[in-house]
This record gives C-alpha cells, structure tokens and sequence, in this order.
C-alpha cells in the first residue's frame, strides 16, 4: 500500500519542486516528529523499531543493519525520530567552529535513469549561536 501511495502519488508531486526544498521540508517534518513523544508514538506504530540482528562497527553496537547514510541529515536534526523510522543509528555531516554556506545552488539533482540523487551539499552548515 505505501509502496503504491509513493509511486503513484507522492512521488510525482515531490518532483514537480526543487529537490532540496522537498529535503529541507522532510528534515523539517522529521524534526518537528522528533520533537514530539505523540508523533513518535505513531511513526513508531507504523514503521516499528531496527529489524534484524544487531551488528557492531568500530565498536559501536547497533540495534540492526539499517543505518541512515551521510549526506541527508548532515546537520542530525533527525536523530530523534530515526529510531521509531526503523534506522538502528546515522552518519552525520562535519561539525566546524563557523558556518558554512556549502556549494552554490543547485547542490541537489534528480538523475531519473538512475534512480538517485547525487548530493553535493559539502558541509552546508547554518549559524548556531553559543549558550555558554
């Protein structure tokens, strides 16, 4: 059923706009879940926890095989929502002292043919102020 939803719905309108407006827009959704024990809930009851078995990398232990890659939440503004998505963990981007704009414009593209989208953000950080 979610299958068939993305293919023949979700899919075709998230490709009418640019491709990182619809990524910031899904991180944001994602963010805004992760805030909220409610959203969790329900994300959790849909998708479930980590499935399989637990595996282990440089000596971190992990609840299952499926970890998020680096390049889409390069600044971990989901890692509170992953869990209840059915990612065991996730590969964030850099952490530097200043921010850092990234590449020009369009940092994101839809290669059709191949079924992916290249990401070439390069360590596109926002400001963060300090609280100390």
């Amino acid at each position: 059923m979610m299958k068939i939803l993305y293919q023949q719905i979700l899919k075709p309108v998230l490709f009418q706009f640019d491709p990182e407006a619809v990524h910031d827009a899904f991180v944001s959704m994602g963010k805004i879940a992760g805030s909220s024990s409610t959203f969790k809930k329900i994300i959790h009851l849909m998708y479930g926890r980590p499935r399989g078995k637990k595996i282990q990398i440089d000596g971190l232990t992990f609840q299952g095989p499926v970890l998020l890659a680096a390049g889409f939440d390069y600044n971990a503004h989901l890692s509170e929502v992953l869990f209840s998505l059915g990612f065991a963990g996730e590969e964030v981007g850099s952490v530097t002292a200043r921010a850092c704009p990234g590449n020009p414009t369009p940092r994101l593209t839809r290669l059709i043919k191949s079924k992916s989208i290249p990401e070439g953000t390069a360590t596109r950080i926002p400001t963060h102020t300090s609280k100390t």
